[in-house]
């Protein structure tokens, strides 16, 4: 399987391009690229396990929604494989502090319309409710989960 493909969900500018703390990536980068969006500067983007498309990506780049960052390139030395997919985060500075929201609720209607080309007829297809997470807790030790749960947590698009 071919790694996915990273595209600026956004027109902004790159914040900062750091190393990925999970999963190692041997051979090849694994960055996360924090993203501040030109129409919301409230929000931040990040998306995860990002090998760099160039070393042009970096802090202070102003990107164009669409742009290609780079491949899905997180390498599991325990399982011995690589993972061809990527981890977004979307967050919100509000009046109350940091809020965390879900990178389906914050994309316009043109790029969901791209997922939903794929199969994927509503939002809430993404998005896992705190009621679904409250009923079916993961546990931890330290920082680690020792359980996986039971919901579903992957969305395969056609």
């Amino acid at each position: 399987m071919l790694p996915e493909t990273g595209y600026s969900p956004v027109k902004g500018t790159i914040t900062s391009v750091m190393n990925d703390g999970y999963g190692a990536s041997f051979g090849l980068t694994n960055k996360q690229i924090v993203i501040r969006p030109n129409e919301q500067p409230a929000f931040t983007i990040v998306i995860f396990h990002c090998g760099l498309v160039s070393s042009a990506i970096q802090t202070g780049k102003r990107v164009a929604t669409g742009e290609l960052l780079g491949y899905a390139r997180m390498y599991y030395e325990y399982l011995g494989e690589y993972s061809t997919s990527f981890d977004i985060a979307v967050w919100a500075n509000t009046l109350e502090g940091v809020q965390l929201i879900s990178y389906f609720d914050a994309i316009n209607d043109e790029v969901f319309n791209i997922y939903s080309s794929r199969g994927i007829q509503s939002r809430l297809g993404f998005i896992i409710t705190v009621e679904e997470l409250d009923a079916d807790p993961l546990e931890c030790l330290c920082e680690s989960f020792v359980s996986a749960g039971n919901l579903k947590n992957w969305v395969m698009l056609n």
